[in-house]
């Protein structure tokens, strides 16, 4: 019987005989005592409704409106953020300087920078020391590059050549090394003595990356 709340169960009556369709009992039981048999009748061969699967699906379909109607508010809060969003940058005025990364970065004492052309690059399988952390494991090494110089940026340079070092974790690509800036500065007696050359790069710049542009343009105005 459905709306108890109680433990029921449906068994055949002595009397099922007399009537054309099968009569059973609703036993209630409160607490493991039987308290009263309820008639109820089912069709032939067909078992009594499965009450506690309706309520199951009901909740179920509850549930999925629920999250329906979550859904859609949740979609109009994104709206409203997009749109704010929007007007922001509608309101940014269109000569706002961008702000750029030369202002955190100065240029070595005595560093000339160049605008080379890469013609070799030779990894020499030297690295930085660890100190004293145990079982190291490098991460950078140093390349060794020749390249041609087609513009002095920055300092003085004759040659039409420049040999350099740069402490890297792989080789770029042709894309980025053909047309590139470098910012240079002395080596040390040790990478001098170690890796063969007399400048180390501090900086390899391309406009090939999209956060370097605007670092080159700077060095090459001056600023």
């Amino acid at each position: 019987m459905a709306g108890t709340g109680f433990p029921m169960r449906c068994v055949e009556s002595n009397q099922s005989h007399m009537s054309r369709t099968p009569q059973t009992t609703a036993t209630l039981f409160i607490c493991g005592q039987v308290h009263a048999s309820i008639p109820c009748f089912t069709s032939i061969g067909r078992r009594a409704p499965n009450y506690s699967f309706k309520r199951t699906v009901q909740s179920l379909r509850d549930w999925s409106c629920r999250l329906t109607q979550a859904l859609g508010a949740m979609q109009k809060r994104l709206a409203l953020l997009f749109f704010g969003l929007l007007l922001i940058g509608c309101a940014s005025p269109p000569t706002a300087k961008h702000v750029s990364p030369m202002s955190a970065y100065e240029l070595p004492v005595g560093a000339i920078v160049l605008r080379v052309e890469v013609l070799d690059v030779e990894f020499t399988d030297l690295f930085p020391g660890c100190g004293t952390v145990p079982d190291c494991m490098p991460f950078h090494f140093w390349f060794r590059y020749r390249a041609r110089v087609k513009e002095v940026v920055v300092g003085e340079w004759a040659s039409p050549e420049v040999k350099f070092t740069y402490l890297q974790h792989a080789e770029y690509i042709r894309s980025v090394t053909k047309d590139c800036y470098v910012v240079l500065y002395p080596a040390s007696p040790e990478i001098r003595s170690k890796v063969g050359v007399g400048l180390v790069a501090d900086r390899l710049l391309s406009r090939f990356f999209e956060g370097d542009r605007v670092l080159i343009d700077e060095l090459q105005e001056g600023t």
